[in-house]
C-alpha cells in the first residue's frame, strides 16, 4: 500500500479518527508531565479503541436508513480487516467486522433496503444488516462491535484490542524556546499515524509536524508503520498543551 499522504485527497475521502489513549503529554509552566487525563482513557486491561464517525461526512450513505460504509485503518496485509457501519433505522446502527466466517475473505458493505444483505464475493455467503448469516456456506455471524449514537451526527464504534497509547515520553533536548519530546507508541502493520496537539483538553486536536530521528527536522505529518513500536519526536514550543497520537481511518 502506498497511499497519498494528503488528507484532502480528491480521489478518496479520508478522515482522522481518534482512538482511546492511555496517556497524555502535557507541558505546563515549561515542565513535562504525563498522566491519565483525557476523557477517552481506556479501562485497565484490554485496550478499547474508539472510532468517532460523523454521519454528515458520509451523506447520504449514513444519513439514511439501510446505508452502509466500510472503513479500514490498515491494509489487510497486516491481518486487520475493515469494519462496516450499517444504519438500520433512525437510531439503530450496527458495526461489524468484515472478515467472512467461512474462509476469511472481506465481506462487502450492506446493499439494499430492509431485505438487502452483505455479500462475500468469494463464495457468496450473505449476512443481514446486523451481521447475522442468512445464506451459507458461512455458518457463523460476523463479529459485532459495540456502538454508541449521540442522537445527532456522531456514532462511536468500540473495538476491543485496538491499542493506541503513548507508552513512554522523555525529554530529548531542551533550549530556551523549545523542548523536544520523544514519544514511543505501539503500531499496527500497514497503518498510518499522525501526532496531534491541543492547548486545552476541550480544544479540537490539530496535526503537528514531527521527526523520526532525535536531531532531524520536524517535517513529517504522517507515517506508515510496520507493526513494530514507533518513536517520533515533536517540538513543544508553547508553555502548555497536550500531545496525542491519531490513527488514520479511511473509507474502504
Amino acid at each position: 500500500m502506498n497511499p497519498d499522504s494528503m488528507l484532502d485527497s480528491t480521489n478518496r475521502r479520508r478522515f482522522i479518527k481518534h482512538f482511546a489513549i492511555s496517556s497524555a503529554v502535557s507541558m505546563v509552566g515549561g515542565k513535562l508531565w504525563t498522566a491519565r487525563v483525557l476523557a477517552d482513557v481506556g479501562p485497565l486491561g484490554e485496550p478499547l479503541g474508539r472510532i468517532r464517525i460523523k454521519l454528515s461526512d458520509y451523506h447520504p450513505a449514513l444519513t439514511n436508513p439501510f446505508g452502509s460504509v466500510r472503513f479500514r485503518f490498515a491494509a489487510i496485509d497486516g491481518g486487520t480487516y475493515p469494519f462496516a457501519l450499517n444504519r438500520a433505522d433512525e437510531a439503530t446502527f450496527y458495526a461489524v467486522d468484515t472478515r467472512c466466517t467461512h474462509e476469511g475473505c472481506v465481506v462487502n458493505p450492506f446493499v439494499g433496503a430492509s431485505e438487502g444483505s452483505m455479500v462475500c464475493d468469494c463464495h457468496q455467503s450473505e449476512y443481514n444488516i446486523a451481521g447475522e448469516v442468512v445464506v451459507g456456506p458461512a455458518l457463523a455471524n460476523l463479529r459485532r462491535y459495540r456502538v454508541a449514537y449521540d442522537g445527532e451526527d456522531e456514532v462511536t464504534v468500540f473495538i476491543p484490542g485496538l491499542d493506541l497509547s503513548i507508552r513512554s515520553v522523555t525529554v530529548q533536548q531542551q533550549t530556551a524556546a523549545v523542548i523536544r519530546l520523544r514519544l514511543d507508541f505501539p503500531t499496527y502493520p500497514f497503518a498510518r499515524y499522525r501526532v496531534q496537539y491541543r492547548q486545552q483538553l476541550t480544544d479540537t486536536p490539530i496535526g503537528v509536524f514531527f521527526a523520526t530521528t532525535p536531531t532531524g527536522p520536524a517535517t513529517l505529518t504522517e507515517i506508515e508503520t510496520t507493526g513494530l513500536p514507533q518513536t517520533v519526536y515533536v517540538d513543544a514550543g508553547l508553555p502548555r498543551g497536550f500531545f496525542s497520537v491519531a490513527l488514520v481511518v479511511e473509507e474502504a
